[in-house]
């Protein structure tokens, strides 16, 4: 079985061992091995070591459920990057006696359900004036309730070359107009445009990418 998890998460996995009646087994000992796939390396309950490590298992509640056994692994501790972990358990002594086995695969979970908000832009140079058509957009549509959108014209090093000012007002279609000077803005050098949009009370910063040839 394969199940997937948010990087960093805490996981309880469980074995289950039961008699020949069907009975929950108490008073057992099984242990769990965990494998990174990524190098073949094991966990100790502390870091990954070469050769397998077998963890202890907790006995969960002997008298409502019996049989269950639990580890918990944090896998914030063991390192909380995108992974794959084979988690092999096993009861190799006592009445009852079994082996079995799960992959573990923790990857990035989206933070919300919402499509992520994203900067538009559009420019003009005409040797004058520059100008930047600012937009923010959600799954590919314009947004129209952003009610205010600062932006300042900054270089690699992030030094201010101009203020483009705040606008208060967009067009119906959500866009935001902004021009400053062309002959502050030097040519052929990477220049990062840092916005500012406002919707309602919350205010979201993008950086837009441009070069002035």
């Amino acid at each position: 079985m394969i199940t997937y998890h948010p990087l960093g998460r805490v996981v309880r996995s469980r074995f289950l061992l039961v008699d020949g009646t069907g009975a929950g087994a108490t008073g057992l000992s099984p242990t769990v091995a965990i494998k990174r796939r990524s190098d073949g390396l094991y966990w100790n309950g502390t870091t990954f070591v070469s050769g397998i490590q077998n963890l202890a298992m907790t006995q969960e509640d002997a008298i409502n459920l019996p049989g269950t056994y639990f580890y918990d692994f944090n896998q914030a501790t063991a390192g909380g990057s995108p992974e794959e972990y084979l988690f092999r358990y096993a009861s190799l002594s006592g009445s009852v006696q079994g082996i079995d086995e799960e992959q573990l695969v923790f990857v990035q979970y989206a933070s919300s359900l919402s499509p992520d908000l994203r900067p538009g832009h559009a420019l003009a140079d005409d040797g004058v004036t520059f100008r930047a058509a600012i937009w923010v957009e959600s799954a590919g549509v314009r947004l129209t309730n952003v009610t205010s959108m600062s932006a300042q014209l900054k270089d690699a090093s992030s030094v201010l070359l101009a203020d483009l000012g705040t606008v208060a007002a967009d067009t119906s279609d959500g866009i935001f107009d902004f021009s400053t000077p062309a002959a502050i803005i030097p040519r052929n050098v990477p220049l990062v445009i840092t916005v500012q949009a406002t919707i309602a009370t919350v205010i979201y910063s993008f950086n837009l990418g441009l070069v002035r040839v």
